[in-house]
């Protein structure tokens, strides 16, 4: 469970989808998310390729966040390592 004192992200949402033990971001750790890096609304959906009313309906629950766009903030924010292609090889610190 999220603890909205010290705005924690559980460990399980910033695995790969294909984890069996991944989780769903809630709401409040997307807020979450967004106050550690300094992202409004708008800034978060541009990255994501969305407006900032998708951003405010996922921060308020009434839609959950798809796991490609929560993977893309959680990489632009540093949260996760991004891994860098080079060639045929994948180089960085994230399991494939």
């Amino acid at each position: 469970m999220v603890n909205q004192d010290d705005q924690t992200i559980r460990p399980e949402t910033l695995l790969e989808f294909s984890d069996p033990q991944y989780l769903d971001p809630s709401p409040t750790e997307l807020r979450t998310l967004l106050s550690r890096a300094n992202l409004t609304g708008a800034k978060a959906g541009d990255l994501v390729g969305v407006n900032g009313r998708t951003i405010r309906k996922w921060t308020g629950g009434e839609r959950a966040i798809p796991y490609a766009a929560w993977r893309l903030l959680l990489k632009e924010t540093g949260e996760v390592p991004q891994r860098v292609w080079i060639g045929y090889e994948a180089v960085g610190t994230e399991p494939f």
